[in-house]
């Protein structure tokens, strides 16, 4: 292992392959998109974390997906920043903190942004559920199970860790 520890920013760049930015303002305002931040995406930034910070801080990476509310791009990288921050020490007090999915560094992409919001306001209960279902398709995908979680849905269209199933979770089969 190094002896100097490897920015967040720079495990994105080196693992992803350009395929996500490390810029959390550049998917401002796009909500949960698979396009932007899929189980792919995010199995190559927990890859990253493996190989150049180790498996405490992976352990502590997955401990942060577990509770994410909001897995939009932009919600996922002000996150992930956070947990860096903290030195890979995971506190759920100071995650899902309200702004999480407004990120900007000019002012016109912050007017684009919420005009974007303004117009079209996302379900919440439907970005809950995109949520889990993508981090449970990543836990899958490393071989583990979600914690299963009642969701506090007040349409009661959500289930165990955001699925639409009458039973609890269900596994993701690629």
């Amino acid at each position: 292992m190094p002896t100097e520890k490897m920015s967040v920013r720079a495990i994105i760049h080196k693992h992803t392959d350009g395929r996500l930015s490390a810029r959390p303002e550049y998917y401002s305002g796009r909500g949960v998109n698979r396009g932007d931040l899929g189980p792919n995406h995010i199995k190559m930034v927990y890859d990253g974390i493996v190989a150049e910070l180790g498996n405490d801080a992976a352990e502590e990476f997955i401990k942060m997906l577990e509770e994410l509310k909001d897995m939009s791009a932009t919600g996922f990288l002000n996150s992930l920043y956070r947990l860096e921050t903290a030195d890979f020490k995971f506190d759920a007090k100071k995650f899902n903190l309200s702004g999480d999915g407004i990120a900007y560094n000019d002012d016109v992409t912050a007017f684009c942004t919420v005009a974007e919001v303004m117009m079209g306001r996302r379900d919440p209960d439907i970005e809950e559920m995109s949520s889990r279902q993508l981090v449970a398709e990543f836990l899958f995908s490393i071989g583990r199970t979600p914690t299963q979680r009642k969701s506090k849905s007040k349409s009661g269209m959500l289930n165990f860790n955001g699925y639409y199933t009458v039973d609890g979770i269900a596994p993701y089969k690629p």
